[in-house]
């Protein structure tokens, strides 16, 4: 069930330029500062996730963890803590931000159990989170993914997110429902898997 997730992330540390990867495009005015351009794109990612897991009693969480560095205490994030561990392994995809080997943690977690839009927020104030002291601090990489629809989601930062499955079809949905949002600079590309000839 997992093995097109854990082969994809032991030889990439993303999905961008995947087939089928679908990036979207969050913030990109910051003429009114951070805050002001994360909290008006704030409901995409939102949406996205709600759409990706609405059918979904369980979800699954990746979490990036250097080999050196701090990890976040994750239970913040947490109605109950009730994770299930599901796999462990290392990988050398992240050796270009990271020193070291990288360690992947996957765990599945009831719904009801997770602050999904808190924790969306924490990633999208990855880079800004001195900006507003509202927001907990997450400091490892987090991806989303639905085991049923093989489906992986991924907020990179504030400037945006990936939706991917190696399913034409189940990918195919989130293209057609957020095209308005799909990164310019990549959209000729993402286009050209869709569309038809």
């Amino acid at each position: 069930m997992f093995d097109e997730l854990k082969e994809l992330l032991l030889k990439k540390h993303h999905t961008y330029r995947e087939k089928y990867n679908v990036r979207l495009e969050l913030t990109n005015d910051f003429s009114m500062g951070a805050v002001d351009a994360i909290n008006k794109i704030s409901w995409l990612p939102r949406a996205v996730a709600a759409d990706i897991f609405h059918d979904e009693k369980t979800l699954t969480i990746g979490i990036v963890i250097p080999e050196q560095g701090h990890v976040t205490r994750f239970q913040k994030f947490l109605k109950r803590n009730r994770l299930h561990h599901i796999d462990h392994f290392v990988t050398d995809a992240f050796s270009g931000y990271y020193e070291g080997t990288t360690g992947i943690l996957l765990f599945s977690i009831d719904r009801q159990d997770l602050y999904m839009n808190k924790l969306i927020t924490a990633c999208l104030y990855s880079d800004f989170y001195g900006s507003n002291p509202l927001v907990p601090k997450i400091s490892e990489r987090i991806f989303f993914y639905n085991p049923a629809k093989k489906l992986l989601f991924h907020i990179y930062d504030d400037r945006g997110c990936d939706i991917w499955s190696p399913d034409k079809e189940t990918a195919a949905f989130y293209y057609q429902k957020y095209q308005a949002y799909i990164l310019d600079y990549d959209r000729q590309e993402i286009d050209s898997w869709f569309m038809k000839a």
